[in-house]
């Protein structure tokens, strides 16, 4: 079975099912990790928060674009621009750099 997605940015009056999805998430993979307590309880609260500040909040260091197959949003991705010394995370790439990765992978 072939299922279609549409990518697309992520909207203000995404943020509830972003929270549902990303808290799923949680709960199937940290499991262990983190208490029982934590996911089965306040995950959902603490993504709802976090998503509803994200999406309610313009930020042109943050980019988030959501899979919708039509019917609910089914993935997600969120990428921020800035570097984190904490994660080490590099800087958002330029343009130049952008097109020589681009260059490397094709």
């Amino acid at each position: 079975m072939t299922s279609s997605y549409q990518l697309r940015p992520a909207q203000a009056s995404d943020a509830d099912a972003l929270a549902a999805l990303h808290a799923g998430s949680w709960q199937r993979t940290y499991r262990g990790m983190m208490s029982d307590a934590f996911l089965d309880g306040e995950a959902l609260d603490n993504r709802r928060r976090v998503w509803r500040e994200r999406l309610g909040t313009a930020d042109v260091d943050q980019w988030v674009t959501v899979a919708d197959d039509g019917a609910r949003i089914v993935g997600f991705i969120c990428v921020y621009a800035r570097g984190d010394a904490g994660w080490a995370v590099p800087a958002w790439p330029t343009p130049a750099t952008r097109s020589a990765a681009s260059r490397e992978t094709a």
